[in-house]
C-alpha cells in the first residue's frame, strides 16, 4: 500500500494508525514541556520562567521547572529513548518497523503511563533501598563488596548490629 503525505494518517492501517496517534499524544504532552523546559534551564531560567517576549513571568513554565525530579528525569529519559527509536524503525525499513517498532512503542507508552500515573515516592524509597542494599552503581568493578551490617553503620553512624 503506497501511502502520500495528505493521505496519513487516514491511509494507515486502523493499528498503524493508532500508534501514530500515539506518538503524537506523547509528543505534545510530554515531550512539549521537556524541550521548554529545557529551553528555560539554556536561557538561565533556573527557578523563574519568564515570557517569550521576556516581559514577564511564565508561571506554566515555572511549575514545569519546580516539578523537576530525579523520577522525572529518568522517566523522561526512558521515554525519549523509545520515541526516537519508533521514528527510527519507521524511517529506516519495513524490516525494521515490523520487528521492532511494536516494542519501542510498547516501551514508550509504558514509560508515558509512568509519567502519568506512577508512585514517585515509592521509586526513591526503592531508590534508596538498592543503594542501601549495595546494588549501588557507584562502586567500581574492582571493590569488594561491603557487608550489609557494615555499610549500614556507616550510613546511620550507630556501633550497633
Amino acid at each position: 500500500m503506497e501511502i502520500s503525505i495528505d493521505s496519513l494518517p487516514s491511509g494507515l492501517p486502523a493499528a498503524d494508525r493508532a500508534r501514530y496517534f500515539d506518538l503524537v499524544r506523547v509528543a505534545r504532552k510530554h515531550l512539549d514541556p521537556l524541550i521548554d523546559t529545557r529551553n528555560s534551564l539554556a536561557h538561565g531560567e533556573w527557578s523563574t520562567a519568564l515570557t517569550r517576549k521576556a516581559d514577564g513571568i511564565n508561571h506554566a513554565r515555572t511549575r514545569e521547572l519546580e516539578s523537576i525530579s530525579l523520577y522525572r528525569v529518568t522517566i523522561l529519559a526512558n521515554l525519549l529513548e523509545h520515541y526516537w527509536k519508533c521514528f527510527f524503525d519507521a524511517l529506516v525499513t519495513y524490516q525494521a518497523f515490523e520487528r521492532d517498532f511494536p516494542t519501542h512503542h510498547r516501551r514508550m507508552m509504558h514509560a508515558a503511563r509512568r509519567l502519568e500515573s506512577s508512585n514517585e515516592q515509592l521509586w526513591l524509597s526503592n531508590l534508596r533501598k538498592r543503594f542501601v542494599d549495595g546494588r549501588s552503581g557507584s562502586r567500581g568493578l574492582s571493590d569488594p563488596p561491603e557487608a550489609p551490617a557494615l555499610l549500614m553503620r556507616r550510613i546511620t553512624g550507630s556501633n550497633r548490629t
